[in-house]
């Protein structure tokens, strides 16, 4: 998920780009390449293919070509783009077993929130694992849902050292040695969060 806002469907185009392959500099039309082969490999052609491929242009943020979706109702695109999502993982599980990762999940939209949500209640006796990674919040169980086992790993704040470490590691011992009471500054400012040391510091 991006740090810079919260797109429309932003983990869910981050879960269907890693599926496809897609890489940042791709071009759009490399971009639905890559998803109509996506498609294909999962046995999804003609008809199937056809009424999905727009709803996966909406999640990916490639417009709507052919104006399939001009007049869906936007309560009937959110339903159309949850059965979308559902079916490539369904498909996909029934390939082999599936590690889906979001990391950064506290930036994601209500929307991509959502639709990890209607996949879990769905597919909770699947072979389907669910990794995600977010910053202590109010709403901190964003996903949780009590139909599907699931165990929560809190990390504590980065203490000192870790940090020295950190910084350390990014710039050398000797940096920090040398910068003095900046290194302090910098990690009070941070508050034991490595995001924050290493945004500080640039």
């Amino acid at each position: 998920c991006s740090p810079l806002g919260e797109q429309s469907f932003g983990a869910l185009g981050a879960v269907v780009r890693s599926a496809a392959g897609m890489m940042q500099s791709d071009t759009g039309d490399e971009m639905r390449a890559k998803l109509a082969g996506l498609l294909t490999d999962l046995g999804l052609q003609g008809e199937e293919a056809k009424r999905l491929m727009p709803l996966l242009y909406h999640v990916l943020g490639l417009g709507d070509p052919d104006a399939t979706l001009q007049h869906v109702e936007p309560e009937q695109l959110r339903r159309q783009i949850l059965y979308a999502v559902r079916t490539i993982i369904e498909r996909r599980l029934a390939l082999s077993p599936l590690l889906i990762v979001v990391e950064d999940l506290h930036w994601a939209d209500a929307v991509s929130l959502e639709a990890l949500r209607f996949v879990m209640d769905r597919l909770e006796r699947t072979r389907l694992m669910l990794l995600v990674t977010h910053r202590p919040a109010p709403d901190n169980d964003q996903l949780d849902s009590s139909r599907v086992s699931h165990t929560a790993l809190r990390l504590s704040p980065l203490n000192s050292d870790d940090g020295r470490g950190l910084l350390a590691a990014l710039f050398g011992e000797s940096w920090v040695k040398s910068a003095g009471g900046l290194v302090d500054q910098i990690l009070e400012r941070a508050g034991g969060n490595p995001l924050f040391i290493e945004e500080i510091v640039r």
